[in-house]
């Protein structure tokens, strides 16, 4: 199950969360993704991988990853980070507090787009899954929300 919400737009670097690491990436801090896919971790190393490459392969590539780590002990860390080192549209960041929450709510103040599509960590997306969202938000300009 995902959602897909429209958001404010949102640019700077707000909320009360911690970088693991920032990128000096021209791209991933300055131009506005027109959905931002939210993914909070713990202990996934087994799917995430699978779930972010669903998502960066979808025909519609106007996104950006964020995957919010929550203290996972099993490599899932060292995963995203090498996964966020290797495509420039998906931001590592980890949560200290240690909840599933919390760690949605620092990707949601981390997003830069128009829409934010939260995906749990075992999901795969369909290939055209973020078009027909899209598309679907854009043409009906009252919807706040889709459930898909």
């Amino acid at each position: 199950m995902y959602h897909l919400a429209r958001t404010a737009d949102c640019l700077g670097l707000s909320g009360s969360f911690v970088f693991e690491k920032i990128s000096q990436d021209y791209k991933k801090i300055m131009i506005k993704p027109k959905v931002s896919s939210v993914i909070a971790t713990h202990n996934n190393k087994n799917n995430i991988e699978g779930c972010i490459d669903s998502l960066s392969s979808c025909s519609f590539s106007d996104i950006e990853i964020i995957a919010v780590d929550v203290n996972s002990a099993d490599g899932t860390k060292g995963l995203l980070e090498q996964m966020a080192d290797e495509n420039e549209n998906i931001i590592y960041l980890s949560d200290g507090m240690g909840s599933m929450g919390h760690a949605r709510n620092i990707g949601m103040d981390r997003a830069r787009a128009d829409y934010i599509m939260f995906v749990e960590p075992d999901d795969v997306i369909k290939k055209n899954a973020f078009e027909y969202m899209s598309s679907s938000l854009d043409e009906n300009t009252d919807a706040d929300r889709y459930r898909g």
